[in-house]
This record gives structure tokens, sequence and C-alpha cells, in this order.
């Protein structure tokens, strides 16, 4: 680890896990949006496809740019912690407004990873 912050390298790892989660629902979620938009049964399953197909490349940009944040965060560079506390702030907001309360796990893990980040910030260049 080297000179590294733990607080920092935990950090790293949390949003390249969090990255890696979300690129692969996304490329999921294309996936099953794809097919069923293919498949056309119905008007409806159309829509639906689309909009799963939708939701998986918005859950795909999201992993990629979380990747990227650990990325930075592993390199001590600040860019990489301003973008990993606007995607975990980004995710907190979206969990109390989609799925309010249901999401608690989720919510706990981006408030660590904003204070996570926040130890370390002073290390970052």
């Amino acid at each position: 680890m080297g000179n590294k912050p733990a607080s920092l390298v935990i950090a790293a790892i949390i949003s390249a896990i969090l990255g890696a989660m979300a690129t692969f629902a996304g490329i999921a979620l294309l996936f099953i949006g794809e097919v069923a938009v293919i498949s056309q049964l119905s008007s409806a399953i159309t829509v639906s496809g689309a909009m799963i197909a939708g939701l998986g490349l918005m859950y795909f940009v999201w992993g990629v740019v979380d990747i990227a944040a650990a990325y930075g965060l592993w390199n001590l560079r600040q860019w990489g912690g301003t973008i990993a506390l606007a995607s975990a702030i980004l995710a907190i907001i979206v969990s109390l407004i989609l799925y309010s309360l249901l999401a608690t796990s989720d919510i706990i893990i981006n408030v660590l990873l904003i204070i996570l980040i926040a130890i370390g910030w002073s290390n970052l260049k």
C-alpha cells in the first residue's frame, strides 16, 4: 500500500466494488431490455424493454464513473475524491427518492464512503 492513507484505500476499494456491480448490472439490464424490445410481443413489452435498457445504460455509465473514481482515489487524485463524493451523494438522493428506507444498506455504504473520503481529503493531490 505504501504511504496511502487507509481511509482512501478503503474508499477506493468500495468505489471499485460499487462500480463493478453497477457496470455488470447495467450490462444485464441492457441485455434484458434489448431482448424485450426485439421480441416485441406487445407494445407494452417494447416500452418496458426500452425503459429497462435505459436503466441499464444509466447503471453502466454510473459504474464506469465509480471505477474511474476508484482509480483516482487509489492514485490519491483530488478529482477521484470529487467524483466519488458526487456519486455517493447522488446515490443517496436516488435511494431516498426511489427506494425510501428499503435502500438503507446502500445509504449506509455511501455515507461511509463520504466519511472515508473526508478523512483522507487532505492527502489528495
